[in-house]
């Protein structure tokens, strides 16, 4: 795993080079790199085919890593506006690794238990559960990328142009009533807790499986034997991922949606 994200940060480092010479002209380079830009492209493409011929439990595993990574340094470059959208583009990628491993689970995953018929619970129950706050949260997604005011805003120019208090050329203020703005923010706070639900239930399916209540067996996938180890990390892994998204982009859609109630927007 050490190996493939060394490879990888060798292969960025390298594109880095490439592309802050070409954008950042203007900084003072104290040495000039031989043979640019053929080198460091060739090494770049070096780094990755050797990441690449790595044993694929430590590729799978280490772009687990990669990817946590990669979201903390999202969210923290992120002003506040970005946020939002940030997580939404995370949301999406974790979503479609997540509908990966529920598929797995349900259709290739021998699932054990040390409680008599709790193995079924959870892949018929729980799991279950789990696909409906799955689908829940693309729903969310697209409100994440276009927000519900926003899409009253616009219907309302475009159909109900009554409620344009003022329009002067392209600019223009709306002034919903105030049921509207109530029905907006209670959608909004609906949805919000709905996720934080869902971010509390992901845990506790990463409970079960950290005490043992729950195993997975080994995996055959594409001939390569993966441990039941290895299969648990990796389950965890994005059941840990996809429970903070929903817990972050819970609670920052209630907090916004408080904020605006307080401004009267």
């Amino acid at each position: 795993i050490t190996t493939f994200i060394y490879f990888i940060a060798l292969a960025f480092i390298n594109y880095a080079a490439v592309r802050l010479r070409r954008k950042r002209r203007e900084l003072d380079r104290p040495f000039k790199a031989p043979f640019f830009p053929f080198l460091p492209i060739i090494l770049m493409t070096v780094c990755i085919i050797l990441a690449l011929l790595l044993n694929q439990i430590a590729i799978i595993l280490g772009l687990v890593i990669f990817f946590i990574a990669i979201m903390y340094y999202l969210l923290t470059i992120s002003d506040r506006n970005s946020i939002v959208l940030t997580l939404a583009g995370l949301k999406f990628f974790i979503l479609i690794i997540l509908g990966i491993i529920i598929w797995v689970i349900n259709n290739i995953a021998v699932v054990n238990s040390a409680l008599i018929g709790f193995d079924e619970i959870f892949q018929f129950l729980l799991m279950r559960i789990l696909i409906f706050f799955v689908i829940f949260a693309i729903g969310s997604l697209i409100l994440d990328i276009f927000p519900l005011k926003e899409m009253v805003y616009y219907f309302v120019k475009k159909v109900n142009k009554k409620e344009v208090a003022i329009d002067i050329g392209i600019g223009q203020i709306i002034e919903l009533k105030k049921t509207k703005v109530k029905v907006i923010y209670n959608i909004n706070l609906i949805i919000g807790i709905i996720q934080i639900v869902g971010s509390i239930f992901t845990f506790a399916l990463i409970s079960l499986l950290l005490t043992g209540s729950i195993s997975i067996e080994s995996l055959l996938i594409g001939g390569q034997i993966i441990s039941e180890t290895t299969a648990e990390y990796i389950t965890i892994s994005v059941f840990s991922i996809f429970s903070v998204i929903l817990l972050l982009s819970g609670a920052l859609l209630i907090y916004y949606n408080q904020e605006l109630k307080k401004m009267g927007v």
